[in-house]
């Protein structure tokens, strides 16, 4: 995109960071996030929760299951809404931006906390070639993210490297006590060498608390520790 504009008329460039954005919502559509209780967050482009929208075009329900609102089997509610099962922030513009799944968010103390963003910021460091974050039990949080990571080819991970590198990208309340796994499983035809086996098979092992017995398996502990 190219823009023009003089000192003299005060051109503003604000637009193409919206435009990477989702976009708005269309016509006849109404959209609005809550948090887990069901209460509307405000559209600051801050506030993340669970996206509903509403109209007389969205879907009653799923095939086969309830289409009464309000029923458990019926993903619209009472008063119509539409639970998309997406987790999103709303700017006050309207724009959308899509942070999560509801079901992959780490509640933690009563947040919500997008394993997408920690995702797409730790595979911006240099030896780590791919990352995953599934949320880790914890008896006072909840959970606390838990991040997997792969190394680079030749290149070898130190755990203060990394949350170093992590508590530059987030604000410190929220993700200054990260756990962290290195892992090497085999990489897929398409080339991805983390995906749901391997989560699920981890969720198992630290459920079971057996990590010492799996290091012939190519699991290695980076660091591994509970928040104060």
């Amino acid at each position: 995109m190219q823009r023009r504009g003089e000192w003299k008329t005060s051109p503003r460039g604000n637009l193409l960071p919206l435009q990477l954005l989702q976009g708005r919502g269309v016509f006849g559509i109404e959209m609005c996030i809550v948090d887990e209780n069901n209460t509307e967050l405000p559209w600051d482009g801050v506030a993340s929760g669970a996206l509903k929208v509403r109209g007389p075009w969205v879907a009653k329900g799923y095939f086969g299951l309830s289409d009464t609102p309000g029923h458990e089997d019926c993903p619209v509610d009472e008063s119509g809404w539409f639970n998309t099962g997406d987790v999103a922030a709303i700017t006050p513009e309207g724009f959308l931006q899509i942070t999560d799944r509801t079901k992959d968010v780490i509640k933690s103390g009563g947040e919500w906390i997008s394993s997408i963003e920690i995702e797409n910021a730790a595979v911006n460091h240099p030896d780590i070639a791919e990352a995953a974050v599934i949320g880790r039990f914890h008896p006072k949080w909840t959970e606390r993210p838990l991040l997997i990571a792969v190394a680079q080819q030749g290149k070898t991970l130190q755990k203060s490297d990394v949350l170093d590198f992590l508590n530059d990208k987030f604000t410190k309340w929220r993700y200054q006590m990260m756990s962290c796994l290195l892992m090497n499983c085999p990489t897929q035809r398409l080339g991805k060498s983390i995906n749901l086996v391997c989560v699920k098979l981890i969720r198992i092992i630290l459920f079971l608390r057996l990590n010492k017995h799996w290091g012939n398996y190519g699991l290695t502990i980076l660091c591994n520790f509970y928040p104060k």
